[in-house]
């Protein structure tokens, strides 16, 4: 039974304590701090909150840090709610205090099922302990149920005070990547829109996706153990909707390595790079081994519809960050091949659910050849460039069936399709296999298209002189299909094919090379031995992707060469930027491509040794 001091006694119990203090006038001090504290209640909590909170956090400040988590450890939460209701962002603690306030512990403060229905135990908390503990990710796990106690639940009011920086963006993404549906919640409160920092539109865009429902779904864990089925039959509707529950597209999420390196891009975007997933990360294996093996594929051609949804969720995840889009979606470097070949050889996994798609269709059109036109059809009529080397790999394999659908293809819209980036390898492809089979007036309408070349707008930076150079390279490349084709040209075009030849001879390559947007050669001979001066490399490596391409000179290459063997993700983003300011320079993708090729066998290499010295 604990006992009552009077405010007399106390003020004795002081004065004694200052008599007496000795060499230990701190302690005594320090005591007396915490005795006017304690004496104070809950306004003195919230009082020193306030006072604390909103100094800078300094690591080495351990007593202020005691101070401020006595005050918010009030079961109550009123300091802590203090915190969030403040009048400016000024008022209240800056988010530097955000790695303090998970590690000890006050966003893990949830009601248990029993303590929320009842609402009268209340937890114990050793104070000693929580010191110590790591943060649990409640705050930062969308994918609990777990109600928060009022301190937690304040503090989430307190970070949307910080929506705007990126170092909650960070927090979140490092901590779980899915805000509890409180923070959500209160994200998505109308009067809260009008007391939070202005967003810009890239960061309410971030913020829609990390506080939806369709994000947090995405990023539910499932089943490890139904990657190593060796049953499935996907014949079976059960076995059907769980392994498609599987293979859905996800996006990923990460702070962009290239912050550091100064001039680096302001956009919110461009501090991050996004990526999908399939959302059972153990399941790639299990799609290679559907789609190489035959005898495991029976019932896919059942899933053509469900398969095609996914994959165009993914690119509508990618379009929310600008990483997709009705001109390109960057597959034509990602995805190198629709149809098999050795050049897909390194795609990432959702360049897996696309080739899952594919033979779905290959399954549909050999059991019900008018149910897989449709399927093409729907491919079509999707605005993404991914859905049209899609349908053109369809159109090729079907026949005459879509020999009209692929013309309106190819020469709508100015023939966008036709001279797009993106669509490079299928439109190439299907020039040589299928249009010799085009009856004459269609192949004159594509031949009008080719002779006009490509829209002189996707170029209106390049000089006349450069831009009819390239406008008739890229002719005599695309006729030089229809003739490897043995398509009968009509004489008008012919003559100006011939006068082209003549004026800018040109020999396709026999390895078909000149059909892929980039092409990896494996049995390259390069010459490694001569490395660039370090120096130089250095400064290249530093600056942004956008720089290199926007300042790209041809006697780089042996610069990004070596990017590519010490740093293959930068040369990666390298030459995805190079794909999105249409950069034509041709050693420009040839040594990237090499490098990248070089860095993985180096890294197979590795591989290979460390397992025989094991």
């Amino acid at each position: 039974m604990g006992f009552k001091r009077s405010n007399t006694d106390t003020i004795l119990c002081r004065r004694k304590l200052r008599r007496n203090r000795g060499s230990h006038y701190r302690l005594y001090d320090t005591l007396n701090a915490w005795a006017d504290l304690a004496s104070g209640g809950q306004n003195a909590r919230v009082t020193l909150a306030l006072n604390e909170a909103t100094k800078p956090f300094l690591s080495e400040d351990t007593f202020g840090q005691e101070r401020l988590l006595w005050a918010l450890r009030d079961e109550d939460g009123k300091a802590a709610e203090a915190l969030a209701s403040v009048e400016t962002r000024d008022q209240t603690a800056s988010v530097d205090w955000l790695q303090f306030f998970a590690k000890n512990g006050l966003l893990d403060q949830v009601y248990s099922p029993e303590e929320f229905q009842l609402l009268t135990a209340r937890r114990q908390r050793d104070a000693a302990k929580g010191l110590e503990q790591s943060y649990l990710g409640s705050v930062t796990n969308g994918r609990g149920t777990s109600h928060l106690k009022p301190v937690s639940a304040s503090l989430v009011k307190w970070m949307q005070w910080h929506l705007d920086t990126v170092e909650l963006v960070d927090w979140i993404l490092e901590n779980g990547a899915v805000p509890h549906p409180g923070f959500s919640w209160e994200y998505g409160r109308p009067q809260n829109k009008v007391l939070r920092p202005a967003l810009s539109p890239e960061q309410k865009r971030l913020w829609g996706i990390l506080t939806s429902d369709a994000y947090a779904q995405t990023q539910l864990p499932t089943n490890h153990w139904f990657d190593l089925r060796e049953n499935l039959d996907l014949r079976n509707p059960s076995d059907a909707l769980e392994f498609l529950s599987h293979v859905a597209p996800k996006l990923i999420i990460r702070p962009s390595t290239y912050r550091k390196f100064e001039e680096h891009t302001e956009s919110l975007f461009g501090q991050f790079t996004f990526e999908l997933k399939l959302r059972n990360p153990e399941i790639d294996f299990q799609v290679d081994q559907i789609v190489a093996t035959p005898a495991r594929q029976h019932g896919l051609e059942n899933l053509c519809e469900q398969l095609s949804q996914l994959v165009l969720t993914g690119l509508e995840w990618l379009s929310l960050v600008d990483k997709a889009s009705s001109e390109n979606d960057l597959t034509g470097y990602s995805i190198p091949s629709i149809s098999p070949h050795s050049q897909n050889q390194f795609v990432d996994e959702f360049g897996q659910l696309v080739f899952l798609l594919r033979t779905a269709f290959d399954r549909r059109l050999a059991s019900d050849v008018d149910s897989a036109v449709s399927i093409a059809v729907y491919w079509a009529q999707q605005k993404y460039p991914l859905f049209k080397r899609l349908f053109l790999y369809a159109a090729n394999k079907s026949g005459s069936s879509l020999d009209r659908w692929a013309l309106n293809v190819l020469i709508e819209d100015d023939a966008k399709w036709l001279w797009a980036l993106d669509t490079t390898h299928e439109v190439k492809v299907y020039l040589r296999e299928r249009v010799k089979h085009w009856q004459n007036k269609e192949v004159s309408r594509l031949c009008r298209a080719i002779i006009k070349g490509p829209n002189r707008k996707q170029y209106r930076h390049m000089p006349n002189r450069e831009w009819r150079e390239l406008r008739d390279h890229m002719i005599i490349m695309y006729l030089s299909k229809l003739e490897q084709g043995n398509v009968t040209l009509p004489p008008a075009v012919a003559d100006r094919f011939s006068a082209l030849k003549h004026k800018c001879p040109y020999t396709p390559p026999a390895d078909q090379s000149d059909e892929f947007l980039v092409f990896s050669e494996p049995s390259r001979d390069l010459d490694w031995g001569t490395r660039t001066e370090q120096s130089k490399l250095i400064e290249f490596a530093q600056i942004t992707p956008a720089k290199r391409v926007q300042q790209w000179t041809s006697d780089q290459s042996r610069i990004l060469r070596e990017l590519a063997e010490s740093d293959p993700k930068g040369a990666l983003e390298t030459l995805e930027e190079g794909i999105e300011q249409n950069l034509e320079d041709e050693e420009f993708w040839s040594e990237g491509i090499s490098g990248l090729t070089h860095a993985i066998e180096l890294a197979i290499l590795s591989s290979d040794e460390g397992s025989e010295n094991g």
